[in-house]
C-alpha cells in the first residue's frame, strides 16, 4: 500500500465527525490519525505522483460524500495521483462544480474531458489541441469547437503553438485567426512558430547528413573537420568509416577530457586492432 493509498485508508477508518471539519480554515488541524497531515502538501513535496485502486476511491467517495471535508480531501486526491478518478466520482463531482481546478489539470478520458471543457480552460486547451493535431480526428469537429470559442485568446495562443494534422486544419485555424480581435499577434505567432519548426526540421535532416558524411566520406578536409567536432555520435561514425586513414584513428586513442572520450579511445584502438589483423592475415 503505497502513501496515498495508506493515507485513504486513514479517512475510511475514521469517525464521521472527522469528516465535518472545515480543514481550509487556517490552523485547523488534521486528525491525529493522519498525523497532522495535508496530504496535498507533503506528498506533492516530492514532485512523486501515486496510484490508487478503484474499489479505494470507491470506498472513500462512499465515506465523505455530502461532509463538509468532501472537497478539501478529493482536492488533495487529485493533487498527487497518476491517473484519473473513476468516472462516477469524476462526475459526482462535475455535477457539483466540486475540485474542477484539480479535474482540469489530469488527463481525462473523452467523456469527462467534454464536460469540463465549459468549466475550465485547461480542459478546453487539451480538447482543441486534441482535434488539431490528432489525424483521425475530423476538420468539422475542430470546427465545431472553435465556432464555440471564436474570442478565446488562450485557446488561439495554444494552437498556433500545435502542428496541424492536415493542412484543412490549418486553413480553417488561420482563417479563424483573421477574424480574431488579437489577429495581427496570432498571425505573427502561428507564423513564428512554422519557422521555428521548419528551422527544428532542418536541423534534423543537416544532423543526418553530417552522420553520413562521417560515415562514408573519404575527403581528408572533411575527415579531418569532422575530428574536430567533439561530437560523440559523429566521432564513433567515423571510427566506423572504413576510408578513415590510420593516422587519424590513431589521434583519437589520445581523445581526452571530453564528453565520451574514454568509449572513443576503446573503440579506434579495436578498429586499429582490426586492421592490422586483417592486413596480416591478407597480406598484399
Amino acid at each position: 500500500m503505497n502513501e496515498l493509498e495508506q493515507w485513504i485508508h486513514g479517512w475510511l477508518t475514521c469517525p464521521i465527525e472527522n469528516l465535518d471539519v472545515d480543514y481550509d480554515k487556517e490552523d485547523t488541524q488534521f486528525p491525529e490519525f493522519l498525523n497532522h497531515k495535508d496530504l496535498a502538501c507533503d506528498l506533492m513535496d516530492d514532485f512523486v505522483r501515486y496510484s490508487a485502486a478503484d474499489d479505494l476511491l470507491l470506498q472513500l467517495h462512499e465515506k465523505t460524500r455530502g461532509h463538509l471535508a468532501e472537497p478539501r480531501i478529493w482536492n488533495s486526491v487529485l493533487a498527487v495521483i497518476s491517473h484519473p478518478l473513476p468516472d462516477l466520482i469524476s462526475n459526482y463531482l462535475i455535477d457539483r462544480e466540486m475540485c474542477i481546478f484539480g479535474l482540469g489539470h489530469m488527463e481525462q478520458n473523452e467523456a469527462i474531458l467534454k464536460r469540463l471543457v465549459p468549466l475550465i480552460a485547461e480542459a478546453l486547451l487539451t480538447f482543441a489541441k486534441r482535434l488539431y493535431t490528432d489525424p483521425n480526428r475530423s476538420l468539422d469537429e475542430f470546427a465545431e469547437l472553435i465556432a464555440q470559442y471564436p474570442n478565446h485568446e488562450w485557446l488561439f495562443y495554444s494552437l498556433a503553438h500545435a502542428v496541424p494534422s492536415s493542412p484543412e486544419k490549418q486553413k480553417f485555424f488561420l482563417n479563424k485567426v483573421r477574424e480574431h480581435p488579437r489577429s495581427e499577434y496570432l498571425l505573427n505567432l502561428e507564423r513564428d512558430m512554422r519557422e521555428v519548426r521548419a528551422q527544428s526540421e532542418w536541423e534534423k535532416l543537416e544532423r543526418q547528413r553530417i552522420l553520413e558524411m562521417a560515415r562514408h566520406t573519404a575527403e581528408e578536409s572533411e575527415i579531418r573537420e569532422l575530428l574536430n567536432s567533439r561530437d560523440q555520435e559523429i566521432l564513433l561514425c567515423l571510427i566506423c568509416n572504413p576510408n578513415t586513414p590510420e593516422e587519424v584513428l590513431l589521434s583519437m586513442t589520445q581523445f581526452r577530457n571530453f564528453t565520451g572520450a574514454r568509449e572513443l579511445r576503446g573503440r579506434a584502438k579495436n578498429v586499429l586492432d582490426n586492421r592490422k589483423n586483417h592486413k596480416l592475415k591478407h597480406p598484399m
